[in-house]
């Protein structure tokens, strides 16, 4: 009798670990689909600030010239997280191995010399 009660507990205790570690799965994944967006917009108003900095207008502004590198500090520390939480391997990469593996007069991303 005690057997069939620890073995019907110990099945709920792993069907339950079961469900909580999807869980944390989903979230994670969630976070690391969106991290990405995050750090696009963060460069892109990066890239946007330093258009405007470059104006007539603003050349040489201060505030504007602090904005950028609090910017640009802020890109960084969202690139660790980036780093810290990627699940799945940056597409770039790939291609980049790729191109190490292909014999150069097989790569065609390579242009020929004439």
């Amino acid at each position: 009798m005690m057997i069939i009660l620890y073995s019907i507990a110990s099945t709920a205790v792993i069907l339950f670990c079961i469900f909580y570690i999807r869980y944390l799965l989903r979230k994670l994944v969630f976070f690391a689909e969106n991290i990405d967006g995050l750090r696009e917009e963060i460069e892109e108003y990066n890239t946007h600030l330093k258009s405007l900095y470059e104006m007539e207008m603003f050349y040489g502004d201060e505030t504007i010239q602090g904005m950028i590198e609090h910017t640009t500090h802020v890109l960084n520390k969202v690139e660790d997280f980036e780093e810290f939480y990627s699940l799945l391997p940056d597409p770039d990469d790939n291609i980049e191995e790729e191109d190490a593996r292909v014999p150069a007069e097989k790569n065609p991303t390579q242009t020929e010399k004439i």
